[in-house]
């Protein structure tokens, strides 16, 4: 099998902590073509068996032998970045971006998109593999028709969103409310397009974070529950890096990702916890399905820049309203769709 050409640009705390060590364990399957930052450094990861020199020089790269380009770098530089690429051969090109895509006052560069084959949003909570076996349950109709979900300090902005999104299929948000408890705590309660009701607890701290997902007939969370058609799903771990899950105390079996990432993983992650360690094996499934036209984790940015915005209008207002149009599209999502292009 042919390996598939990576380009990453960036090579700050998310690119050492989640990305570099994703695209470590599928060495098999893709190879580094190289780093771009803005000067160059020398990288020396995992205990030094992995030494690597970025390059501050885009001319350096063969672009036509490329298959993906990741962008990981501050949000503020992303316009500048997408400029730089668009004058390049593209075309062909899979892109990757990290939420929230773009800064609020330039979503002008959407226009650099129509540059590549195909844009993405790198959102690896929407594969974090705690919601993946999450989702295949709720699939499965183990817990019925989807009714309610609560994040208590297991969601952040964004991020809850995408993950909700994901775990719901909803389209669009009807609403979000948010609300100062105090001390230092909010609460969002985020109603969706399919009628599923959601409760975020902030500040996030995954320490301590959980979640719980109510369906008509069943519950599905990551700490024990007693009663009828429980479903408990709970990460195991070893020196604070993940290493599998169990539902209701029975370990489940190793997918072929699975497998490549507990044979892979580097012990020494710069940043060694679970949470980290679970956004590693994610961010190998969103590289993986990269290419796939299909993919369970497809994140469009149009969907990204939607999330973000309804955020921060909920943050500064106390709250966010939008309407349906159609079968699955809003009025602030065709909004946004049909100005960006203009900002």
């Amino acid at each position: 099998m042919n390996k598939k050409n990576i380009l990453l640009i960036g090579s700050g705390r998310r690119a050492q902590s989640v990305i570099l060590p994703a695209l470590y364990c599928l060495k098999d399957s893709f190879d580094l073509t190289a780093i771009y930052s803005r000067s160059i450094k020398n990288l020396s990861m995992f205990n030094d068996s992995w030494k690597l020199t970025t390059i501050n020089d885009l001319g350096k790269i063969d672009f036509t032998k490329l298959d993906l380009i990741i962008i990981a770098v501050t949000l503020d530089a992303v316009p500048e970045i997408l400029q730089k690429l668009s004058s390049y051969p593209v075309e062909h090109i899979t892109l990757m971006i990290d939420t929230p895509v773009l800064p609020h006052n330039k979503l002008g560069a959407i226009k650099y998109f129509s540059s590549f084959k195909k844009v993405l949003i790198s959102e690896d909570s929407i594969a974090l593999p705690q919601y993946v076996l999450a989702k295949r349950l709720m699939n499965e109709g183990r817990i019925g028709l989807l009714r309610c979900i609560y994040l208590w300090h297991s969601g952040y902005k964004f991020h809850a969103l995408a993950s909700i999104k994901y775990l719901t299929g909803a389209s669009y948000i009807k609403s979000i409310r948010s609300r100062n408890l105090g001390n230092g705590i909010f609460e969002k309660t985020i109603k969706l397009s399919n009628g599923v009701i959601v409760h975020v607890l902030e500040p996030r701290d995954y320490s301590v974070g959980r979640f719980l997902i109510i369906g008509e007939s069943g519950l599905i969370a990551d700490y024990p529950l007693l009663g009828h058609n429980s479903y408990y799903i709970d990460c195991v771990e070893k020196n604070n890096i993940y290493s599998g899950l169990m539902l209701n105390n029975i370990l489940q079996p190793e997918d072929f990702l699975d497998k490549i990432y507990s044979d892979n993983i580097p012990g020494d992650l710069s940043a060694r916890n679970l949470r980290t360690s679970l956004k590693v094996r994610g961010f190998m499934s969103l590289v993986t399905a990269a290419g796939e036209e299909n993919s369970l984790y497809r994140y469009e940015p149009i969907a990204g820049l939607y999330d973000m915005l309804a955020i921060k209008i909920a943050d500064k207002f106390g709250y966010f309203r939008d309407f349906p149009l159609g079968v699955n599209n809003s009025i602030f999502g065709l909004l946004l769709k049909t100005l960006s292009p203009f900002l």
